[in-house]
């Protein structure tokens, strides 16, 4: 939800279930959520799917860093690991 007057997003809750549907696998945001929040850069994140006309859904992540952190501090090369 898109607060104008401070503008600020609400994260209101997921509008499906904790599995994403991805090119024929089901994948669980949980299982990635807790992957990516081991990595000492990251203080919050949240998985989602997100529609895709080629694999149904992609699998998204929003990612808070620590404080002091920057971008390059996380890499997808990292969290594959």
């Amino acid at each position: 939800e898109y607060d104008k007057q401070n503008n600020t997003f609400r994260i209101l809750g997921r509008s499906s279930v904790d599995i994403i549907k991805s090119g024929g696998y089901k994948i669980s945001s949980l299982d990635i959520e807790s992957v990516i929040l081991h990595h000492p850069s990251v203080n919050e994140c949240v998985v989602i799917g997100v529609k895709d006309l080629e694999w149904g859904e992609r699998v998204t992540a929003v990612v808070v860093l620590q404080p002091g952190k920057k971008e390059q501090d996380l890499t997808l090369e990292q969290l594959r690991d």
